[in-house]
């Protein structure tokens, strides 16, 4: 940085100067998104911010680095955003107070704070395993916080209503869940795939072999049937992916794959065979009759659908996207929508508890379909340098998007700054494979 003296005295940035504020600035702001992501909403706030920021200072860097593709996406998905807000205000008179509100989160994950994320992982001071222990201790701190040991070590046996943390048991089982997917995803990869991984040997493993224990225990605890669901569902794709990848065969995998599926068979029966499995059994006792309920959405429901609070608000959805399938009711508008169902029994909620119905009923069908476009791009992109390069980062990041996935079909997680972190880091760790992959030098 110079500064003139003379008549008129003024700062002028030279262009190292420049880059260097931007990268402290965006490299600290990483670290506050993945610090706060179990810890602090303040910090989630502080640190998009902090990224945005050191992201203009430098945009032009950015645009010379990356395709126009993903970029674009995400700027005309918060334009729409702006639109539909701005439009549910003026043509449908609703509360301005909450329509912001709801769009301020919408667009802290409509893609430009994960372009900015993945920019300062690749050019910033923070690299990925950094971003691991910065994920290890949100977690924990967010998952341990207020923590009762007591009740912690009776509730897989004393069934799902007495309270462990501050946390309900939804966002226990989903922030254990994002550390549990990293563990495990880490141990199911050899020496090469983790050569991305600094320090990647047995002392890594032990670790990864201890964080999966806890924050197995914790899924379990919480007792959430998509949190488990969506965990088996997401190793399983990822190492299948692995599996059939067949371009970067590695030497004698059988037996590390032998030891790890013969280590669960074990584990899950011991589980099935406890008090704990008795109670999971439970859980998961209406999940085939909410299959079944599912193909009745539109039609009159059966006797016993009532039981079912969240088919109820699938239904109330799906009436509510007929109206205004295109703009949507607007952002903000989910509470009043709900309190105004004929169903008693749902008024009092203020989402429709799956993601993409929320989306649909609030910013449209286009609005959800941008959103899907979005993360399924950015989930492809970790495919591809997952399967090409067969790197920790990029099968990271594959997995917990297809946990993702799964988990937002039967909850809405971005209402919690838990979700919002996670998409924005998650979505980092995706574009910072393709600005790797886009210089030719992908391996960092």
């Amino acid at each position: 940085m110079e500064i003139d003296s003379g008549a008129k005295t003024f700062i002028r940035f030279t262009g190292v100067n420049r880059r260097s504020l931007a990268s402290w600035t965006g490299t600290l702001g990483l670290a506050g998104v993945a610090l706060g992501l179990g810890a602090s909403t303040a910090a989630v706030n502080i640190g998009i911010l902090l990224l945005l920021l050191g992201a203009v200072l430098v945009l032009d860097d950015i645009v010379d680095s990356i395709g126009i593709g993903n970029a674009l996406l995400a700027a005309a998905l918060t334009a729409f955003l702006l639109f539909v807000t701005l439009w549910a205000i003026y043509h449908f008179g609703i509360d301005a107070h909450a329509a912001w509100k709801e769009f301020g989160t919408l667009a802290k994950i409509a893609g430009l704070p994960s372009l900015a994320a993945g920019w300062w992982l690749s050019r910033g001071h923070l690299r990925y395993h950094h971003l691991l222990i910065l994920f290890s201790l949100s977690v924990i701190i967010g998952c341990i916080g207020g923590l009762n040991i007591e009740m912690l070590l009776r509730t897989p046996f004393a069934g799902k209503e007495i309270i462990i943390t501050n946390l309900n048991r939804n966002e226990l089982g989903f922030l254990a869940g994002i550390l549990f997917m990293i563990s495990g995803i880490s141990l199911l990869l050899d020496e090469r795939a983790k050569s991305s991984l600094p320090g990647s040997g047995p002392v890594w493993n032990i670790l990864f072999i201890l964080t999966a224990g806890l924050t197995g225990f914790l899924v379990i605890t919480s007792q959430s049937r998509a949190i488990i669901l969506g965990i088996c569902i997401a190793l399983v794709a990822t190492f299948c992916i692995r599996i059939l990848s067949t371009r970067h065969k590695i030497g004698r995998p059988g037996r590390r794959y032998a030891l790890i599926a013969i280590s669960t068979l074990v584990l899950l029966g011991l589980i099935t065979f406890s008090p704990l499995g008795q109670v999971l059994s439970k859980r998961f006792d209406g999940i085939e009759k909410s299959l079944y309920l599912l193909t009745n959405l539109n039609g009159e429901p059966l006797p016993d659908f009532k039981d079912n609070k969240r088919l109820l608000m699938w239904q109330e959805s799906i009436s509510l996207i007929a109206v205004a399938p295109l703009t949507g009711h607007g952002p903000g508008t989910a509470p009043a929508l709900m309190a105004k169902s004929p169903h008693t029994e749902i008024r009092h909620y203020s989402h429709f508890h799956s993601l993409w119905l929320h989306w649909a009923v609030i910013i449209g069908i286009p609005g959800a379909l941008g959103f899907a476009v979005l993360f399924l791009a950015l989930a492809a992109q970790s495919a591809r340098d997952a399967v090409r390069h067969d790197r920790h980062i990029s099968w990271s990041a594959l997995g917990l998007w297809v946990y993702f996935f799964f988990v937002t079909l039967v909850q809405l997680r971005i209402n919690h700054s838990s979700g919002q972190a996670f998409v924005i880091l998650v979505g980092g760790m995706s574009y910072y494979c393709a600005f790797d992959t886009r210089l030719g030098k992908p391996g960092r």
